[in-house]
């Protein structure tokens, strides 16, 4: 028949078990079966500790061998910390919700930038058939002997100049 503080410690032990495999499970989606928890996992377990000064000496020890007074303080930090946790993962989340709202505003502007950016291509490119028809036109022009000065003051009538002639030689 097993000692009373057997029983007590193999219950907090259990306990302390579920607890952390749940702590586990909700910080990392990781499930690890209460029997298979450590207080010092190896690198493959896929989780590790972070603890306070005060609860380092938890972690010392295995939970099989843990005194009853370590397991009582274990349970009791892992509900505070769990508090702790919580409430720093609802900050996370808050900030997460807020960055995406920002990203779907900058995806937004992307798009408004990229059509506005299409159009000023395409205004772009049809200014330039414009003016490669323009000097196709000053070109033929120019081999028929008929001569154009282009002045930089008065660009505006030698442009409509260009068009005159243009339609001129198109009729």
């Amino acid at each position: 028949m097993p000692e009373r503080s057997n029983e007590k410690r193999l219950k907090l032990n259990q306990q302390c078990r579920e607890a952390l495999a749940a702590n586990i499970y909700g910080l990392l989606r990781i499930v690890v079966a209460p029997e298979k928890v450590r207080l010092q996992p190896r690198p493959e377990d896929g989780y590790a500790w972070s603890v306070t000064i005060a609860n380092a000496s938890v972690l010392k020890s295995s939970l099989s061998s843990a005194e009853i007074s370590k397991l009582k303080a274990a349970n009791s930090s892992i509900e505070i910390e769990l508090e702790r946790i919580r409430a720093r993962l609802n900050d996370c989340l808050d900030e997460i919700h807020t960055v995406r709202a920002e990203a779907n505003e900058l995806r937004h502007d992307m798009q408004i930038l990229r059509s506005h950016n299409k159009k000023l291509h395409d205004e772009l490119t049809e200014a330039k058939a414009g003016i490669a028809g323009a000097r196709r036109i000053l070109n033929s022009l120019q081999t028929e002997g008929i001569g154009i000065e282009l002045g930089t003051c008065d660009i505006q009538s030698s442009a409509n100049g260009i068009h005159e002639v243009a339609s001129e030689v198109l009729d």
